[in-house]
């Protein structure tokens, strides 16, 4: 999928989108979140594993965090992306639903095999 032009917005939302800033996004937004997933899991007591490359045999794909068999994927948002700006502004959480839908069919054909 085509990543839509972005302009620079006075909420700071092109910087979350922008591929151009994606290793500073992951390093300073999603790694945090996965560094208190897979820490909660181990405060628990539960076997958790993160970034683990040798769950997926036919892709390059690792999940951020995994709990037993389960996979888990951190998503990071921005609020006025093109695709849902409208219905997100309307329903709180629609942006976040959109693109864990997105995220899922990229998983599931990985995780059928």
């Amino acid at each position: 999928m085509q990543e839509p032009v972005r302009s620079v917005d006075e909420f700071g939302d092109h910087i979350v989108g922008c591929k151009g800033v994606l290793p500073m996004r992951t390093k300073l937004w999603h790694d945090p979140l996965v560094q208190v997933w897979h820490m909660l899991a181990q405060m628990a007591g539960l076997s958790c594993g993160k970034g683990v490359s040798s769950l997926m045999l036919h892709s390059g794909k690792r999940p951020d965090v995994v709990l037993f068999q389960h996979l888990f994927d951190v998503r990071t948002v921005a609020g006025a992306d093109p695709h849902y700006f409208c219905a997100a502004a309307l329903n709180p959480g629609h942006g976040a639903v959109w693109d864990a839908a997105r995220k899922n069919e990229a998983w599931l054909n990985q995780t059928r095999l």
